[in-house]
């Protein structure tokens, strides 16, 4: 990618990229946007507890069974809607 060696071709084209993004975020309606931040909340529970397990490993702590917060990582569900963008899942 020759556009990463460049700094100023790099900043236009993330630029570009800002502007759709946030040009996308704008046409959803109030449900999509509430599905999409029940996914944020999840992956910050995600994150949080994914870096727990990995200062325990890290420090030579045993690792907690099951912890309180590890039940609230369910995964939110997606709603079937017609004109929702969707991720295509990698080919094997």
């Amino acid at each position: 990618m020759p556009f990463i060696n460049n700094p100023c071709l790099f900043l236009i084209v993330q630029d570009h990229v800002n502007v759709i993004l946030k040009d996308k975020w704008y046409a959803l309606t109030e449900d999509e946007k509430h599905e999409w931040k029940e996914w944020e909340d999840w992956d910050a529970k995600r994150y949080e507890h994914q870096l727990e397990i990995y200062n325990q490993k890290k420090s030579g702590k045993k690792l907690k069974k099951a912890t309180s917060d590890s039940s609230n990582l369910s995964i939110p569900k997606k709603s079937k809607s017609d004109g929702a963008f969707s991720i295509p899942k990698k080919r094997k």
